[in-house]
């Protein structure tokens, strides 16, 4: 009997040639298709939480700006890891790469 191979999950890449259409962004935003929008909510509708790694203590107007759209849209930004959901971090950095490593060590010990 033959087997099925695997689905296998396929980058988009974007079309860095494409001119971005403003003007749909606009009208989606004109509808209020943002308001009070929990994106990131788990589906009991408690918060996600966010951590910035380190690597990224170097942007802090970004930072600023990215915790005002979790918060915004319903997450949190926390300051331990172990309460983080999600990690953001720059990949580029020495850092990250001792934090990946754990992560990846530590996941593969709980299976």
């Amino acid at each position: 009997m033959a087997r099925t191979p695997p689905q296998v999950a396929r980058e988009i890449v974007p079309d860095t040639n494409a001119e971005p259409n403003s003007s749909e962004v606009d009208e989606l935003e004109e509808d209020g298709w943002m308001d009070d929008v929990k994106l990131f909510a788990n589906a009991d509708n408690s918060p996600l939480s966010f951590l910035f790694h380190s690597s990224l203590n170097r942007y802090t107007e970004e930072r600023e700006e990215i915790t005002e759209l979790i918060q915004g849209h319903g997450g949190v930004v926390v300051n331990e890891e172990e309460n983080a959901d999600i990690i953001l971090a720059d990949d580029k950095s020495p850092s990250y790469q001792k934090l990946y490593q754990r992560i990846t060590r530590t996941t593969a010990q709980k299976h």
